[in-house]
This record gives structure tokens, C-alpha cells and sequence, in this order.
């Protein structure tokens, strides 16, 4: 969300895109804060928390990414191999 804005989000914006309430959302927050994952301060006018991914937030994503990326690869492969053994069963059968 905040590449798509280039700019930081407030919590409000986080639970309706994520479909959570704001109990559930400010607990969630509350806890990537506390493992230094998003920081946050009170926007201009003191009404809203705007949320930023930390530098650290930044390198979990990215390693998440990465094992996405690669659980997919498996994933492709795997049916791959089954798309195979079916046509081979297929033809000797």
C-alpha cells in the first residue's frame, strides 16, 4: 500500500483494505511495531496514524517475496512432473 500511495497509511486505510476490523488491525500494528517491522507517527493533524514499513519491515518483505517466489517455482515444477506422468500413463495405458 504504500508503494501504490508513495506515501505512508493511516491504520483506518490498512483494516478496510486488509478486510479487518480496527480492534484487530491496531493489535496486528501494535505487534509489527514491536518487532521494529513498521513505524508510525500521528499525521498532521493529529487525528489518524500514518504507518510506514521500517528498514527493517523492508528486509522482511523482501525476503518473503523471495520464498513466494520460490514456493511458486516448486509448485510449477511439481505440476509439471504430474502433467507429464498423466500424458505418459495416458499413452502406455
Amino acid at each position: 500500500m504504500v508503494r501504490e500511495k508513495e506515501d505512508a497509511v493511516s491504520q483506518l486505510e490498512l483494516a478496510a483494505r486488509t478486510e479487518m476490523d480496527a480492534n484487530t488491525t491496531s493489535a496486528v500494528v501494535s505487534k509489527l511495531v514491536k518487532k521494529g517491522l513498521v513505524s508510525f507517527d500521528l499525521d498532521a493533524w493529529g487525528v489518524a496514524y500514518r504507518l510506514l514499513l521500517s528498514d527493517a519491515g523492508e528486509a522482511a518483505l523482501g525476503t518473503g517475496r523471495l520464498v513466494v517466489l520460490r514456493a511458486a517455482e516448486v509448485l510449477r515444477a511439481a505440476q509439471g512432473l504430474r502433467q507429464e506422468r498423466m500424458t505418459e500413463h495416458a499413452r502406455d495405458g
